[in-house]
């Protein structure tokens, strides 16, 4: 006979396949209860909301306001909870203006900030056209729907806002037409005429969008061709300049700083305290100029600005020939006071590509400009007999960025 140990190993061993033999069995049929469970799950609570959604967007479309209003108060009492979104704010809105519950939506626009962030937590509808074709039907309909608001029992203040929200909620929709400008002016109106009201906050932070346009910066790089006048015209030929301008931009008025310097040379010999400046010489012109510019047109395509300002004109041997020939020194035409003025033409090219501040909108562009400017040099106050100004065309490539802060 076996010993009892014998017996107790033989069963363990049998006890032990067995798992090995039933555990993937065991584990499938795990996953097949799991899997039918995830199939047989019902969630009613979306089933309903969408199902509802649907409802009142084809009764909207029939024109049952009634049974819109019905759909609607249903949704948002039953199955709706704080874990479930039954409308967006747009689509509460529109439906609103349909079924004419004018305090019930001013209480919730009044309310717009704390109800968006309880918003944000919960779970959302699926994926419908109750929104879309309830903007469509609100637009097409959009003079019955002012004539309801105007009929309506509410002060006058009430009134003028839900105009105003109306077009704003409009402007939401895509394909429907209102410029920036059109909707800000309406919200201007109406803080004008309402002041302090309790909807100011509302149509300051989301309605009006105005910027104000005070700084911006610029830069450019420029050559181009410079000619003399009168007896200036006897001495030196005209010259191919290079340099560099900023712009300095408050609202419509612009500095410019710029730094000018020609190349060219002299077309004769010319004779000086002790010696000769003698013929085909290199010479230098130099024109540091600050000047004040007004935008008389800015565009999406095109900037232009008159411009007047002082600048200081001086024509030079170069430093090479300086070091040759040191005397000539008294050959240069010293800075004189120059009075200066014409004008700037810009035309615009791409976005520059900027991080945007929190607090600021950076709305820059690269230009081309083009630049033509008469200058009155007064040499003749130094030098007696010395006659002649200054005129020059620059062609330059630079980048503009303007600061704009949203205005409150």
């Amino acid at each position: 006979m076996k010993s009892k140990s014998a017996k107790i190993s033989s069963h363990c061993k049998t006890i032990f396949f067995a798992i090995i033999f039933f555990m993937p069995l065991l584990a499938e049929a795990q996953d097949n209860n799991i899997k039918n469970e995830i199939l047989s799950y019902n969630d009613s609570v979306t089933d309903i909301i969408s199902k509802g959604r649907k409802l009142l967007t084809e009764k909207l479309q029939e024109g049952d306001t009634a049974k819109v209003r019905q759909i609607k108060d249903y949704l948002l009492t039953k199955p709706a909870n704080k874990d479930y979104l039954v409308f967006y704010s747009v689509e509460y809105y529109l439906i609103l203006y349909w079924t004419q519950e004018y305090k019930e939506m001013l209480t919730a626009i009044v309310n717009h900030d704390s109800i968006n962030t309880a918003q944000g937590k919960k779970i959302r509808p699926s994926s419908d056209q109750c929104y879309t074709k309830i903007a469509e039907k609100t637009i097409a309909s959009k003079k019955q729907v002012i004539q309801n608001l105007a009929a309506a029992d509410l002060s006058e203040v009430d009134k003028d806002f839900l105009r105003l929200h109306l077009e704003y909620t409009f402007s939401r929709v895509k394909g429907y037409v209102i410029t920036r400008d059109s909707l800000n002016k309406m919200a201007n109106n109406f803080l004008e005429k309402h002041p302090d009201s309790r909807y100011e906050s509302y149509v300051r932070k989301y309605i009006r969008f105005e910027l104000d346009h005070k700084w911006g910066l610029g830069v450019e790089y420029f050559s181009g061709y410079g000619f003399f006048t009168g007896n200036l015209t006897k001495n030196y030929t005209n010259s191919v300049p290079v340099g560099i301008a900023f712009d300095i931009q408050y609202k419509n008025w612009i500095l410019y700083l710029r730094d000018f310097i020609g190349f060219g040379q002299t077309k004769t010999d010319i004779p000086y305290s002790n010696g000769i400046w003698t013929r085909n010489s290199q010479t230098l012109v130099y024109l540091p100029e600050a000047s004040i510019g007004y935008v008389a047109l800015d565009n999406r395509r095109f900037k232009l600005a008159p411009f007047i300002g002082i600048a200081s004109s001086d024509i030079a041997p170069t430093g090479n020939d300086l070091n040759i020939q040191p005397s000539l020194k008294n050959a240069e035409m010293e800075f004189s006071r120059t009075y200066t003025f014409g004008l700037n033409g810009d035309i615009k090219l791409g976005r520059t590509k900027m991080k945007k501040p929190t607090a600021h909108i950076i709305k820059g562009h690269w230009f081309v400009r083009v630049r033509y400017a008469y200058n009155m040099p007064q040499f003749g106050l130094r030098y007696p007999g010395v006659t002649g100004n200054f005129q020059y065309i620059t062609i330059g490539i630079g980048a503009f960025d303007k600061r704009n802060k949203r205005k409150y």
